[in-house]
């Protein structure tokens, strides 16, 4: 039975990694920041459901191809819920919008990694209309692509816990591409919102607000000293001032609404929605940061919404940041937090 079991995953390695060949084309813009290729420890694949009721849900996997166990975070996958944008989906050629959560972290912490043995695989079920705006009938196209930390795991066992993570350890993790056809057109239902803050204490909301305020200062720093300052704009950006400067300007304007809170619980600091703007969810992290911090967050947030940057979560930390090719700079929100951060 043992050994059935090993020709079962062989055969199953060596149809995944067929299909990470034949869907090798068009990758996302994170690939170009490993120096390490695709991965050789972690493949994705991705399957249809067949479902009465649904014609969008799907199944996600990843398995450990490597020899030897390991871990990789939870949020870059969607094991635990989607926080950010991990799939390439497209419809007639052109690519659907993430519609989903976009939270914001700090350094992992125990809880978000996940230990795979050698051979061991683990998966999920998902409905993607729920996470992109796939609303119209027609053919899709589907495939997880991103940049995901394989950290070996030590011979007692320990579970890693990094600040900003060597960018050595990052590979490009993939699945295979699918495709999809909805017949039916989908419909999404308007949920009202409440226009103000909701589950938060006076003091919090006051908080919060100080937080916009100075926050909306630190923009006005990163503007001045990206236009101002030409070491100051490579660092951060390194690309396209003006438009840097146009989404600066586009986060300031946008700070100076008023915004709704939500009081919440996550395992992140703070999270929005891209097309949801002027709406922030605070979770229990953000109150233990410092001010200065609770400012740049919510400068990190605003940046995320169509009206203003549109900004995507491509790493987190201001090293990993600067790191960045400049065309991944200009559009991850860590970017103009660390520029507001520390503008001058």
């Amino acid at each position: 039975m043992r050994g059935n079991f090993r020709i079962f995953f062989l055969l199953h390695v060596v149809m995944l990694a067929s299909l990470l060949v034949l869907s090798g084309c068009g990758l996302s813009d994170e690939v170009t920041e490993s120096n390490h290729g695709a991965s050789q420890q972690l493949i994705g694949e991705l399957s249809l459901v067949d479902s009465d009721s649904s014609e969008t849900l799907m199944r996600f996997s990843l398995v450990n191809v490597s020899d030897q166990p390991g871990y990789f975070l939870s949020y870059k996958t969607p094991l635990r819920g989607f926080e950010q944008d991990i799939l390439m989906v497209e419809h007639d050629n052109q690519p659907v919008e993430y519609i989903g959560k976009l939270a914001f972290r700090l350094e992992p912490q125990e809880k978000d990694w996940i230990r795979l043995e050698p051979g061991e695989s683990i998966s999920v079920e998902f409905d993607i209309a729920a996470q992109y705006d796939i609303q119209s009938p027609g053919a899709y196209s589907i495939r997880y692509s991103t940049r995901q930390p394989f950290v070996a795991a030590d011979s007692a066992g320990n579970t890693p816990v990094f600040g900003d993570i060597d960018p050595s350890l990052y590979h490009t993790v993939e699945s295979n591409r699918i495709a999809m056809q909805v017949t039916n057109p989908i419909q999404r239902s308007d949920v009202d919102l409440p226009l103000y803050d909701s589950g938060c204490s006076s003091s919090q909301s006051s908080t919060a607000r100080s937080a916009q305020s100075y926050g909306r200062s630190q923009t006005a720093g990163a503007y001045y000293n990206t236009r101002d300052d030409t070491n100051f704009y490579n660092k951060w950006f390194g690309t396209s001032q003006s438009t840097v400067l146009n989404n600066l300007a586009r986060i300031y304007n946008e700070m100076g609404k008023s915004f709704f809170y939500t009081c919440t619980t996550c395992n992140a600091i703070a999270y929005v929605y891209k097309n949801q703007a002027d709406r922030i969810w605070l979770c229990g992290g953000f109150w233990n940061l410092d001010s200065r911090m609770k400012a740049s967050v919510v400068l990190h947030e605003a940046s995320h919404w169509y009206v203003t940057a549109g900004t995507d979560d491509v790493v987190y930390g201001c090293s990993n940041a600067q790191n960045l090719s400049p065309s991944s700079k200009i559009r991850n929100a860590d970017n103009y937090r660390c520029a507001g951060y520390y503008s001058r």
